[in-house]
């Protein structure tokens, strides 16, 4: 498993397919696999393009961090960037959705000569910790407060809550998704 180094901070990454080297970047509370359980890019796009989808910071494999001042658009750059150059890669394309969209868009300040192309999908220009975007935010904080709780107990705990709020129907992947989400990293965040 390829992880690449952030000055001290492990980002879990995978590789695959061959051709243009494209970044691929979750949202919020995703991982790589987002890229996989949902409409599988991954293996739609693997025979024409090299696909770097990675676990940001607190999220999945990657190395946790909880502290908020750990959790700027530069570390999230830097992280990408991180990535590409464990890749051996000077300059990819770069694809978000929702908070990987910000990233992307970040990419423009922090790192612009890395990026060839961005598309962002599900996420507007704004600068993270402006304002506008803690009162955004205020509907996800109160729910990883209260998640919180649930997460530390472990696997049976979210599993139940999963059942609970989503049916007892839930996928297998909705409640590991949950599990890869440490809220308190995404509080951080």
């Amino acid at each position: 498993m390829p992880y690449a180094d952030n000055y001290g901070v492990k980002i879990f990454y995978i590789d695959e397919g061959e051709g243009p080297p494209i970044v691929l970047h979750h949202g919020l509370a995703g991982t790589h696999l987002d890229w996989i359980m949902y409409n599988d890019y991954i293996k739609a796009l693997k025979d024409r393009y090299r696909l770097l989808a990675i676990d940001a910071r607190g999220r999945g494999k990657s190395d946790k961090r909880y502290a908020p001042e750990e959790h700027s658009m530069k570390h999230y750059v830097g992280d990408v960037t991180a990535v590409l150059d464990a890749a051996g890669l000077d300059k990819a394309h770069f694809w978000g959705y929702s908070m990987g969209g910000r990233v992307g868009l970040a990419t423009g300040k922090y790192a612009p000569d890395r990026f060839s192309s961005l598309v962002i999908g599900g996420s507007g220009l704004s600068e993270k910790d402006s304002e506008g975007e803690v009162e955004e935010l205020k509907p996800y904080i109160r729910r990883y407060e209260e998640f919180l709780p649930i997460y530390k107990q472990g696997r049976e705990a979210v599993t139940a809550y999963a059942k609970e709020t989503r049916g007892e129907d839930v996928e297998g992947y909705a409640i590991e998704r949950l599990l890869n989400a440490d809220p308190r990293a995404l509080l951080g965040y």
